[in-house]
């Protein structure tokens, strides 16, 4: 198990405001939490990390065969959070009541270290039937109207089954998306998925999947929403379950994380979701976080620029010796960190994908202070001291200017093998697609052919990937096309130990 230390009550001033962070001790093995009015309560665990290492490192993992076994369930005692994914003993329970099994992995991680904090996973967007609580309902007709239908039906959720690479028609994996804008699904959700698992003991929060995928545009196919909903209803309805689960969670003496990609809103309405969930108990979740000025600047607003500081999770992608890669995300993480940050990097979302790093060993120290940041004609260069260490981020102009050519719509795409076309394989609607291929509308097709580019002009689609651009399982097939993103630059990063 690893040696660790709190770190609680500390505060700073920042933009001339004292900031209280909220203290939370361990008190004969019973956490204690002290809710201040008018500040966001913190999550109710000790912050740990490896003594002189890296604060917060997490992992996020899953295996589909079933329990962790004993070398694993050793590993995970390295890390300061654990949380299980989705496809957790999903193929030994041919994909039956796998969020029971969920929790019951999670409880055993937790009786086995129980410094570090444990969370399970739920979706925050689609309908799974392999969820107990779900699937009596999901062609009942009754209950019709909690989910998104058009005139064709039910709009499918294929990207279960495309990941656990069966027949994205295949019942036990094929979902259907919530409609936020109905009430009775919302307390359905809630109180009846969501509520009898956070009574269980044993285990510390819920990782909420896909949690701003209702503003990417799926329910403007529906015919049954309220007619002259906008996306601001939208939006608005969205935060209202996140602000209710989170404080469900919090009630229970657990604490909610929500996955909210970058890409998938604008800047207007991470605002809106920023001030509107200020006082609100939970982590943002970066997925495919990654070193640059955008995501640098976006943490920094919620870390340390404010008056009410946001726990934040970032997620970077890359393979166990891609040390340069994890250098420069890791820099990055330590420039924007606040209290309750959490860092990941890994390939993937099962348990091959992840690996103990020896730079998380390092004796970075404490953080001094906030980051600095320093504007040139040349560059933007972001710099934060440590106790023990000295971390630097370097974005150049040149940098910052530097896009790909290869995006929607751009005609000197260059060629490449075109793969077959079915529709069928993402069963042939919009969101399909773009959680197949990994396409974000106006800014890559992801991995998206020819033929499949002409299918989605033709179909008039403005979906998002609820994955990364090219993260889809279309990408990781033999064959695929080229990969089709706009690639946003990335800083470079170095932390120098101090003598």
């Amino acid at each position: 198990m690893m040696q660790s230390r709190v770190l609680g009550g500390w505060s700073r001033v920042l933009r001339g405001q004292m900031v209280r962070w909220l203290a939370v001790w361990g008190v004969a093995g019973l956490v204690v939490v002290a809710r201040v009015q008018g500040a966001r309560p913190l999550p109710p665990w000790p912050y740990t990390m490896p003594a002189g290492g890296v604060h917060g490192v997490a992992w996020f993992g899953s295996n589909v065969s079933g329990f962790e076994n004993e070398s694993q369930m050793e590993m995970l005692g390295n890390y300061s959070m654990v949380v299980f994914g989705w496809q957790t003993y999903l193929n030994a329970s041919d994909f039956t009541d796998e969020l029971e099994l969920n929790v019951q992995q999670a409880q055993r991680v937790k009786a086995r270290h129980p410094d570090s904090a444990v969370l399970i996973y739920i979706d925050g967007l689609r309908v799974q039937p392999f969820y107990g609580a779900l699937k009596p309902i999901m062609r009942d007709p009754q209950y019709q109207d909690f989910f998104l239908r058009n005139d064709d039906g039910y709009i499918p959720a294929t990207t279960y089954c495309a990941q656990m690479h069966v027949p994205v028609d295949d019942p036990r994996c094929l979902c259907w998306y919530w409609n936020w804008f109905n009430d009775s699904a919302v307390d359905y959700y809630l109180n009846k998925l969501v509520l009898p698992q956070v009574q269980k003991p044993g285990f510390n929060g819920v990782f909420f999947d896909g949690s701003d995928g209702f503003i990417r545009g799926t329910w403007q196919q529906a015919t049954n929403v309220p007619p002259g909903k906008t996306m601001q209803d939208a939006l608005e309805a969205m935060v209202q379950v996140h602000k209710r689960g989170a404080e469900l969670l919090y009630s229970h003496q657990k604490y909610a994380v929500y996955s909210e990609h970058l890409t998938d809103s604008t800047p207007e309405q991470q605002a809106y979701i920023f001030e509107a969930m200020k006082d609100t108990p939970y982590f943002r979740f970066y997925e495919g976080y990654r070193p640059t000025r955008a995501y640098i600047e976006e943490i920094l607003n919620e870390t340390q620029r404010t008056d009410s500081p946001l726990p934040v999770i970032a997620h970077a992608g890359g393979l166990c010796n891609d040390s340069g890669a994890l250098t420069d995300a890791l820099a990055a993480y330590m420039i924007v960190a606040g209290n309750y940050s959490y860092f990941m990097f890994s390939k993937g979302w099962f348990d091959s994908g992840w690996c103990w790093h020896p730079e998380y060993n390092a004796a970075y120290g404490d953080p001094l202070g906030p980051a600095t940041t320093t504007v040139t004609p040349t560059a933007t260069i972001y710099t934060r001291e440590y106790s023990g260490s000295t971390v630097t981020v370097n974005c150049t102009v040149a940098d910052a200017a530097a896009t790909e050519s290869t995006v929607l719509g751009d005609s000197t795409r260059l060629p490449f093998a075109d793969p077959p076309f079915n529709c069928k394989d993402f069963g042939c609607t919009c969101q399909g697609f773009a959680n197949y291929y990994g396409t974000h509308n106006g800014k890559g097709f992801g991995c998206a052919g020819t033929a499949a580019q002409a299918w989605w002009k033709a179909q008039h689609c403005n979906a998002n990937a609820d994955c990364a651009c090219c993260g889809g399982p279309a990408c990781s097939l033999p064959g695929h096309a080229k990969c089709i993103c706009p690639t946003p630059p990335v800083c470079t990063g170095s932390i120098v130990l101090k003598a």
